[in-house]
């Protein structure tokens, strides 16, 4: 549909669909949409004709298509991936798309169609920093981007544990949906099926890791001549699928089961060796080390400002700030029409070194405040810059910080320079630059490169149209004798000056030595020039900013050295867990509640056991409440971590429940106003109500109908807050409590906040503008309402309209909270719902936990109430753990 309407519209490039039809010998005339095909879980384009096809091709192409390269995160290498926002800049500058909302779409749809995939298995596409790999020839999509690869079969049978042929139960778990397929288990424990043995792309793919259970099927239909059925499952998470076959004779049905359970006692024996450290139960993708790290990284929170200046007309200003380290930069949203007080309250870490070696002595973090304008460029209010040098050792730092004058132009991002020197000449190639400062109006720049020796301007690169990382590749000759070379970055203007982008110290080719290669990234700065205008600038008062820093630089040591914690922190009757939650009550033993908080949730949700610790951290905080009516009501470590687990697994459940309404707010310009002090007209604010009316509808329509597709380690977690709540304060009226305190999460902390800021939570691309925000707020605070089983009064009443509205959405409401905190309701969640967590890098969550303990240990041993017992235990493994520090911490110094 999406693909006809852009064609209709002449919006499309036809030029690959005609080549496609005129080479397959039809017309090139008719309809031009695509034909898909479901494939398993994914899908498979069909026919040769097809634009996505040709799109794929055209991208994926060595000569003119995104350029693909290695890329490192978290540790790991991609190799042939690029970012989403890459394509979506190829998509923007070869006339595929026309805004980037459109390039995602097309993005969204190669996903969907198998032929575009997430390096780790997110069904999504965005305009982003994630990596995305093309699907080759003879690969195919399948489940959560999983890529299934053309396979050896000889090489898999002289290499398998058990092979042969099996009849399974197709995925929509129908007893006459029974294939016959080829089984295989590889050492590697994956168990393929394949359509026949000769078949080298496997059908799909079962990681006995994540299963723990082989039983005969008793509950099947009546015993059958040859068919003896039996299951696969996991006894610890409900959520996981169930998968079914029957064997022909019995025997075989033996031989079968007897290989899978040999399988996992044999999963089970390399844990208990630490030579297989991923948990067979676990849904993330959980990493560990072998060998130990020093890790660089700075956790930032842009909380609030005060006191801007006006920058617009009206007196006001729209205040937004970017920050970052270097050339990694990250932006918040926009503050509109708000310079007294704008509120951010967002996160970001930021992590630029992770072999130990960097020295930040130089290093220094820049947070600099904007004002957008809608038909300029957004003009600088102040920045703050802070060295890493001063935040080191120094713990969580939460100021407010004087803003002083910025220089007129925004730099940022980082440059790709080589250098071989021969003689006298010497060869400099412009490689590429990366998160280039956005100058243009459609949020992108058309950068190239000038290169001087002294006042002569002796080369300038091509310009790359439509793109922050873009890479030049070109070679350029200078002497050495004619002194040191200048480097530019600047943004092409057609129909203005072009925007200076930034610039690093000049390149003194005489220190090279003769046939060396110099091969490095340089951070683009702003001019000297620029920074002594801005540092004579009068002395105005341009505001504050607060700010919540930390800056670490983390001793990992192996995955081995922390076990012992692991096995406390797990086993120990959650004697550490109840330790810790009742540390972040002292008074000073709350600072870094959040981080533990992640830690936390992501160290037990590598072992499955996220939603019982979170359960039962949260009961204990109602078991010591005495007022149902304020429970939850502080940030304690259960707000938190519920907090934090419903954003780690909740991701897809929330896009499927809201994202199609956003879509549609986003595509609107205008506010649906209703305030009089901000809407004059009486018939407009008629005809805006009865929009917003009926926007709330549909997000409300999608929300309450979405229990079924709920993760169900959440829907655990909400039906025990609901039934303590009910035995804590048994004989109390609790007709509103018994739904206010689980909807003061699902609502409050999910649907309302993700709706407020869809970019933060990842579903959408960019921040709303203006228009498309307000029409949010206004969204959100009905929603909030409801959410609290109250009404609109004297203190919005302006909003008092929609309490009609509200009302006859409370049955659906009081529904809606019984089933999402009912965990034995049928389970229908679809495949591309769940959402696995981030990867999990165990030792790197347990170093912190350790840290964390390590400077809160007399407060956690002697005055949190932990047994005798496990204050002893956890004594002799904090000694352990530090001596190992310390042995770790001496060789990193030698080195």
């Amino acid at each position: 549909k999406y693909i006809s309407s852009r064609i209709s519209t002449g919006k499309f490039n036809m030029s690959a669909v005609s080549r496609s039809r005129s080479g397959s010998g039809t017309s090139g005339s008719g309809d031009a949409s695509c034909s898909l095909r479901k494939s398993g879980s994914g899908s498979r384009i069909s026919g040769g004709d097809s634009f996505l096809a040709q799109l794929h091709g055209r991208l994926s192409a060595t000569e003119g298509g995104v350029v693909l390269k290695a890329h490192e995160r978290r540790m790991r290498s991609y190799e042939n991936a690029c970012t989403g926002a890459e394509i979506c800049d190829w998509l923007i500058s070869h006339s595929e798309a026309s805004s980037r909302h459109s390039a995602v779409k097309l993005g969204d749809m190669l996903v969907k169609a198998g032929l575009l995939y997430h390096v780790d298995g997110k069904r999504a596409f965005s305009d982003s920093q994630s990596l995305f790999r093309f699907s080759a020839a003879g690969e195919k999509i399948h489940g959560k981007g999983r890529v299934l690869r053309r396979l050896s079969t000889s090489k898999l049978l002289s290499t398998s544990r058990m092979d042969g042929y099996l009849y399974k139960m197709g995925g929509k778990d129908l007893r006459s949906n029974w294939k016959k397929r080829w089984m295989l288990i590889d050492p590697k424990f994956h168990f393929y099926y394949f359509k026949n043995m000769n078949d080298g792309t496997p059908a799909g793919v079962i990681n006995l890791e994540h299963y723990d259970t082989v039983m005969e099927d008793t509950a099947s239909t009546k015993a059958e001549k040859k068919k003896f059925y039996f299951f696969l499952s996991n006894s610890h998470d409900a959520s996981a699928r169930v998968y079914h076959f029957y064997a022909e004779d019995e025997e075989e049905r033996t031989r079968w089961m007897e290989a899978i359970r040999k399988s996992f006692a044999d999963i089970l024996a390399l844990q208990a060796e630490g030579r297989s450290l991923l948990s067979y139960r676990s849904r993330a993708d959980v990493r560990v080390s072998k060998n130990w790290q020093v890790v660089k990284s700075l956790f930032v929170k842009v909380m609030k400002g005060k006191e801007f200046p006006a920058m617009d007309a009206n007196g006001q200003s729209d205040p937004y700030v970017i920050c970052g380290v270097g050339d990694f930069q990250a932006r918040t949203r926009t503050i509109w029409k708000n310079r007294h007080h704008p509120e951010w309250d967002e996160e970001f870490t930021f992590e630029f070194d992770t072999t130990g070696s960097l020295d930040i002595s130089s290093f220094i973090f820049k947070a600099s405040v904007f004002d957008e304008d809608k038909a300029s460029h957004d003009d600088p209010i102040g920045k703050v810059m802070i060295p890493l040098k001063d935040l080191d050792g120094v713990g969580s730092q939460c100021n407010w910080y004087d803003l002083e004058a910025s220089e007129p132009y925004f730099v940022a991002g980082g440059i790709h320079l080589k250098a071989l020197r021969s003689g006298d000449e010497v060869v400099v190639t412009v490689v590429e630059c990366r998160n280039l400062a956005a100058k243009d109006r459609n949020g992108l720049s058309d950068p190239f490169v000038r290169l001087s020796q002294g006042a002569k301007l002796r080369y300038k690169t091509q310009t790359v149209k439509k793109n922050l990382n873009p890479l030049f590749n070109e070679k350029f000759k200078f002497s050495v004798s004619d002194g040191p070379i200048q480097v530019e970055v600047w943004d092409w203007d057609r129909f203005s000056k072009d925007d200076f982008m930034g610039t690093i110290d000049d390149l003194n080719t005489s220190d090279l030595r003769d046939g060396k290669t110099m091969d490095s990234w340089f951070v683009l700065k702003p001019r000297e020039e620029d920074v002594r205008t801005a540092k004579a600038a009068t002395s105005v008062d341009l505001g504050s900013l607060r700010l919540t820093l930390l800056f670490r630089q983390e001793m990992v040591l192996p995955f081995l050295c922390y076990q012992k914690l692991l096995s406390f922190l797990l086993e120990d009757n959650r004697a550490l867990v109840g330790g810790l939650t009742r540390l972040t009550k002292l008074s000073g033993g709350g600072a870094g509640k959040e981080q533990l908080a992640i830690v936390l949730a992501r160290i037990f949700e590598a072992r499955s056991d996220a939603a019982a610790m979170i359960s039962w951290v949260a009961c204990e905080e109602i078991e010591e409440t005495t007022d149902p009516n304020v429970i939850f009501r502080g940030n304690t470590l259960a707000t938190k971590l519920i907090d934090v687990y419903q954003k780690m697994v909740g991701g897809n459940y929330l896009a499927s429940a809201t994202q199609a309404t956003l879509e549609s707010v986003y595509a609107a310009k205008k506010a649906l106003e209703l305030d009089p002090m901000r809407e004059s007209s009486a018939s407009a604010i008629k005809k805006n109500l009865s929009s917003l009316s009926a926007l709330i509808d549909q997000f409300l329509g999608q929300i309450l109908t979405s229990y079924r597709t709920c993760p169900l380690d959440l829907r655990k977690i909400y039906h025990a807050l609901q039934q303590k709540v009910l035995h804590r304060f048994a004989g109390s009226d609790l007709s509103v409590v018994r739904y206010t305190v689980v909807s003061s999460f699902v609502f409050l902390r999910l649907f309302v906040a993700a709706i407020n800021t869809p970019k933060l939570f990842g579903l959408m691309p960019t921040h709303p503008a203006e228009g498309p925000a307000r029409t949010l707020t206004l969204i959100s605070k009905a929603i909030m309402t409801l959410a609290n089983m109250a009404e609109f009064g004297a203190k919005e009443p302006y909003m008092a309209p929609l309490n009609d509205v509200l009302k006859v959405q409370i049955p659906a409401f009081v529904n809606f909270i019984d089933k999402i905190a009912d965990p034995t309701q049928p389970f229908t969640e679809p495949p591309d719902v769940l959402s696995a967590p981030d990867e999990v890098w165990l030792d790197r969550e347990l170093a912190r936990l350790y840290r964390y303990i390590e400077e809160n240990q007399e407060a956690l041993l002697t005055q949190c109430d932990m047994p005798a017992e496990s204050v002893a235990k956890l004594t002799e493994i904090l000694t352990e753990m530090k001596n190992l520090h310390d042995e770790h911490t001496k060789a990193f110094s030698a080195r």
